[in-house]
């Protein structure tokens, strides 16, 4: 790492225009743009050129004064790929290699899910929403029991009737209208429904103690 940024520094030195690096991308949540950053020696300003993989043409965002810009409008569900050069001056630097990301916005099953909302005899779980679903599949799983199978437009869910400190599993799958939805679920950890503490008065039953003689 230290030679790296004197290789850099050398460069800039020397007059030369050193091309961003540390590029990275993430997700919009539940939007198909992506956010680009990257780390520069110099001020700037920046090109980011992308295009959907395959494609002769390239499209470009410029004059990009942070190190940082947010691709919009890019189609659902496709495989991009980008890079980054910085503007110095009178000088232009190399395009950085190329990155790559897929789109969100195909028919997949949720990644991630929230079941902290237990109850006595009821839970409440979440996960993330997927572009493409018009809907989700939600099937309550006991042991090798399916217990119910429901359907929900929302990314959400609450179970009610639930046995107290039973295990359970949920399975969760996305409806996608005009595509086929995914065979395989996202199974989520089992979680046991917790008993709600209430003060009893529980009998006293005296052991019956035989003397041996």
């Amino acid at each position: 790492m230290f030679n790296s940024l004197n290789l850099i520094l050398g460069e800039c030195v020397s007059g030369n225009c050193p091309p961003p690096f540390a590029v990275a991308d993430a997700p919009v949540p539940a939007s198909p743009d992506r956010m680009i950053t990257w780390s520069s020696i110099g001020n700037g300003p920046f090109e980011v050129q992308y295009r959907v993989q395959g494609s002769a043409s390239w499209l470009s965002v410029s004059g990009i004064i942070n190190e940082t810009v947010t691709l919009a409008n890019l189609s659902p569900c496709s495989d991009y790929e980008y890079q980054v050069r910085a503007i110095c001056d009178t000088l232009t630097s190399d395009w950085t290699p190329l990155f790559y990301f897929t789109t969100d916005g195909c028919c997949v099953n949720p990644t991630y899910y929230n079941a902290d909302n237990l109850m006595a005899d009821g839970a409440v779980i979440s996960w993330n929403p997927v572009i493409a679903a018009s809907g989700y599949t939600v099937q309550l799983i006991q042991g090798q029991n399916i217990v119910s199978t429901n359907e929900t437009i929302q990314n959400t869910f609450t179970f009610n009737g639930l046995s107290s400190c039973t295990t359970y599993e949920v399975a969760v799958t996305s409806i996608c209208l005009g595509i086929e939805p995914q065979m395989q679920m996202m199974t989520l950890p089992p979680w046991v429904v917790p008993v709600v503490r209430r003060w009893l008065h529980v009998p006293l039953v005296p052991m019956m103690l035989q003397e041996s003689g």
